[in-house]
């Protein structure tokens, strides 16, 4: 990628240590990446491909430890966490919800608990006549 600012899909969170930013970057059509940068710059590290469902509404997090990034997925209608670790190996679920959506979440400041807004989604529609 070239131009990384022309890629930037608006989903960016720096590391624990601060050294790092994880960022979402669309390199062609209906592709998109997500990707470790340096603060300092320089070439992007460890990119994946986002997974099918990813929640763009929902937030991206480091993990407490700073090795591996959390985000969220809607899969038949269901919100649900998966960590991606930067050294290799496949994402894994943090979460196994059976209904609802994960509107936010984060890490207590000593990195044990888990906090989660969840919620359900319902929509209305109502139809207004006039009566003349």
């Amino acid at each position: 990628m070239d131009n990384l600012s022309d890629k930037y899909r608006g989903v960016a969170r720096l590391s624990p240590d601060s050294r790092w930013v994880v960022a979402a970057f669309e390199d062609a059509p209906k592709h998109t990446e997500m990707a470790v940068i340096s603060v300092d710059g320089g070439e992007l590290r460890w990119p994946f491909d986002v997974p099918e469902g990813m929640d763009w509404n929902g937030h991206l997090a480091w993990t407490p430890d700073g090795r591996g990034v959390v985000y969220s997925v809607i899969r038949d209608g269901v919100s649900n966490l998966w960590v991606r670790p930067l050294q290799g190996g496949p994402p894994t679920p943090l979460t196994d919800f059976k209904d609802g959506h994960i509107f936010s979440f984060n890490w207590s400041p000593d990195g044990g608990q888990l906090v989660l807004a969840r919620g359900s989604i319902t929509d209305d529609a109502v139809l207004f006549t006039s009566r003349k």
